[in-house]
């Protein structure tokens, strides 16, 4: 089962920092070597919650690409 783990956080403050993401993949309890991260934006409506929802799109739009037809999601996203 492939499993991705994703985060996202906003710094220095939030709302208004960086907004920035990251996430990694996990396929029968192991690394599977592929992950990605990145930013969203700076400034005037960038939150930690906009960059956690990032990390999940973009590792969807990964796990599209690569045909897996089943995955689950792990964040710490309270919404």
């Amino acid at each position: 089962m492939l499993i991705i783990y994703c985060d996202g956080c906003c710094e220095p403050g939030n709302p208004g920092g960086y907004a920035c993401w990251g996430w990694v993949a996990y396929e029968n309890s192991k690394p599977t070597g592929d992950n990605d991260k990145g930013c969203v934006g700076y400034g005037n409506g960038m939150t930690n919650n906009i960059a956690e929802y990032e990390a999940v799109l973009q590792a969807l739009r990964w796990a599209e690409e690569n045909h897996f037809a089943f995955c689950r999601f792990r964040t710490d996203s309270q919404l």
